[in-house]
């Protein structure tokens, strides 16, 4: 091998188009012109700088990194190992979403699941610390504040699904939580006549916790009623059974529950029927997410459709504009919030 390939395949790790017009003996100029097909470059000379371009993509194959701009076309996607997706979550829908833009763009989907361990060293993570993606969405409320911001000291684009932390402005992509959970619970105080109503909550420091808790509040609040929570470590139909199994024993004569999500609700539906309390007959309950199988529980729920495919959708197509934008121009951090609907049915009482 001569000494021209010997330095030309140790430099690769480091390839840039300067490097290129070192290794071909060329001006800079000249690559460029060469790569975007400018005229008033030889023939030989286009050969020349082309077939070390081409040499380069093959080689750097085994890196996953473009040799020129350094970018792997790979988007990671991170969520708890608590948020894996199933029928009582919109995280499948997210994902969906985020696929399919990723495809469309020309890019890939790595995927990762994060402990409460993992979540001690964001910068550790495999797909940072080895450069394998360009940009990370990281996906639900389980993933904690100090986490994010670990991982957005490695200055990668970042966007948010159902998180936000305020001590660095990151973009964002929420549900409508507050004035949809609202609208639900002046639904059941209007409509329904009910006025002993019970918030099961997920952890105080989630946001879709604290807004949809805020909805709920404001609504119990303008009724001149007074807010009943419970809050749950987890938002699971585990948990959701036995929150409601303390809310009947921590204010008696309940007569209808808001749980943060579809799980939850559903959680509650189990546990009202083993305490034999029918729904809606003497227990209402109405959820949030209308996931896939919200419309099979017994009885149909009353729930908040969200369009968590979308959300991801406008995630990856978020990230990838702040990937391919650069440095080039002034990141504005976007919060974007996309609109629900409340869709009733015969859990809260309601002819469907």
């Amino acid at each position: 091998m001569t000494l021209f390939f010997i330095e030309y395949r140790a430099m690769i790790k480091s390839i840039s188009i300067s490097k290129i017009a070192q290794i071909a003996d060329v001006s800079i100029s000249t690559v460029s012109r060469v790569l975007n097909e400018k005229p008033g470059i030889s023939a030989e000379t286009r050969k020349h700088v082309l077939d070390i371009y081409k040499d380069l993509i093959t080689l750097s194959s085994t890196v996953g990194k473009h040799p020129i701009t350094g970018q792997t076309n790979t988007i990671g996607l991170v969520l708890h190992r608590t948020s894996l997706p199933s029928r009582y979550s919109t995280s499948f829908q997210n994902t969906i979403g985020i696929h399919e833009i990723t495809q469309h763009s020309g890019y890939h989907l790595l995927n990762t699941y994060v402990t409460d361990a993992d979540m001690k060293n964001g910068r550790g993570l495999p797909m940072i610390k080895e450069k394998k993606v360009d940009g990370i969405i990281l996906a639900g409320p389980q993933l904690e504040s100090s986490f994010i911001r670990d991982v957005a000291k490695s200055n990668i684009p970042i966007v948010l699904i159902d998180n936000r932390i305020k001590e660095k402005e990151l973009d964002c992509i929420l549900d409508e939580n507050e004035v949809s959970v609202y609208k639900l619970t002046r639904h059941l105080i209007q409509k329904h006549n009910h006025h002993n109503i019970v918030f099961l909550s997920g952890p105080e420091a989630w946001i879709s916790s604290r807004e949809r808790g805020a909805g709920y509040s404001r609504a119990m609040g303008k009724a001149s009623l007074q807010p009943r929570v419970i809050y749950m470590p987890e938002t699971t139909v585990e948990s959701g059974s036995v929150a409601m199994k303390n809310a009947v024993e921590a204010f008696p004569g309940i007569t209808a529950v808001v749980a943060v999500n579809d799980a939850v609700a559903m959680g509650s539906l189990l546990a009202s029927r083993e305490m034999g309390y029918p729904v809606p007959g003497k227990i209402a309950v109405v959820g949030f997410g209308d996931t896939e199988c919200a419309n099979l529980f017994s009885p149909p729920l009353t729930t908040i459709q969200t369009f968590a495919e979308e959300i991801g959708k406008k995630a990856a197509a978020r990230l990838i504009n702040l990937i391919e934008s650069g440095s080039d121009r002034e990141h504005i951090p976007l919060t974007l919030r996309l609109p629900a609907r409340t869709i009733f049915r015969g859990s809260c009482g309601c002819a469907f």
